[in-house]
């Protein structure tokens, strides 16, 4: 089954869907503009920390509010301009289903990437398991040659 353009049902679909995805983003795009133009207009009583901090995580929020585009929005574009080109992929729909699955995992990690506390925790408790682990190596090493040394010098 394939749809077509000419199916007032599906074309009132794909108009609802349009509308409402614009919609939402205008509010987004709105709305972020108030924030950002409020944090300017307070700027002089942030600390150069708080400045920091608010910088962060505009960006961190303006990625997350892109990746959707990219990663539901554009696959499913393709596939309803697939459908009205009565086109047939198999496994399209699979691979939709993954790419927006991946969209919790992805903005957590440009979370963690973006904000300067959230990396460095994450640094820090990452180079403390390496540590442990280099650190029962090489005592390890030393123990053992401390060993070897010690019979060296008793022959």
């Amino acid at each position: 089954m394939t749809a077509d353009i000419r199916d007032l049902p599906f074309l009132g679909i794909v108009s609802y869907a349009t509308i409402l995805i614009s919609v939402a983003y205008g509010i987004v795009i709105w709305t972020s503009f108030k924030v950002w133009k409020h944090l300017k207009n307070m700027e002089h009583h942030m600390t150069v920390k708080t400045k920091d901090v608010n910088q962060q995580m505009t960006l961190a929020l303006i990625i997350q509010a892109i990746l959707p585009l990219f990663v539901l929005l554009l696959p499913i574009a393709v596939t309803i301009l697939m459908l009205f080109a009565r086109a047939s992929i198999g496994g399209i729909g699979i691979s939709v289903s993954l790419l927006i699955s991946w969209i919790p995992i992805v903005n957590s990690l440009i979370t963690i990437i973006v904000v300067k506390s959230y990396r460095n925790s994450v640094r820090k408790i990452l180079c403390h398991f390496s540590k442990r682990n280099i650190v029962n190596v090489t005592s390890n090493i030393v123990k053992d040659t401390s060993v070897v040394r010690s019979q060296i010098v008793k022959h």
